[in-house]
């Protein structure tokens, strides 16, 4: 992985217009870690035989932050990082991100529910709105 990145930093160099972002960047890798291996470089996340790690990758001098950011404020935002629109967890697991979905949608639906609008203005907020908020986190 740090040689493609080392790749890509050189084309970048290359380009004269372009650079990378590290602060945009977020890192995560897998790996078998086999209980007979004593000396590992890196430090698995779980105690499971696969588990996600942080790949200390490094970009133009600057390291790529993990997924598992422990100095954000939201703990959703903590464990998870949104990929186009999709919400991903290190662990993959997707039961915090269906709650979230559900709440997000009961929020719109309340927030429908209580507008001064009228009934079909409603229903037109329901169809363009709440709707397409909805479908964005299934892509």
């Amino acid at each position: 992985m740090q040689m493609a990145v080392n790749l890509t930093s050189t084309w970048l160099k290359w380009t004269e217009t372009m650079k990378a972002k590290p602060s945009k960047c977020i890192s995560l890798g897998f790996k078998l870690f086999e209980s007979k291996i004593k000396k590992e470089k890196f430090i698995p996340l779980t105690d499971s035989v696969y588990s996600p790690f942080d790949p200390g990758i490094i970009i133009d001098g600057q390291v790529i932050k993990f997924i598992v950011n422990p100095t954000e404020k939201d703990p959703f935002k903590a464990n998870h990082f949104k990929f186009l629109g999709r919400w991903i967890n290190p662990l993959l697991k997707e039961k915090e991100i269906k709650d979230k979905i559900v709440a997000t949608l009961a929020e719109d639906i309340e927030l429908v529910k209580n507008s001064k609008v009228n009934g079909f203005m409603k229903l037109w907020l329901y169809q363009f709105y709440v709707l397409s908020h909805l479908s964005w986190p299934f892509y």
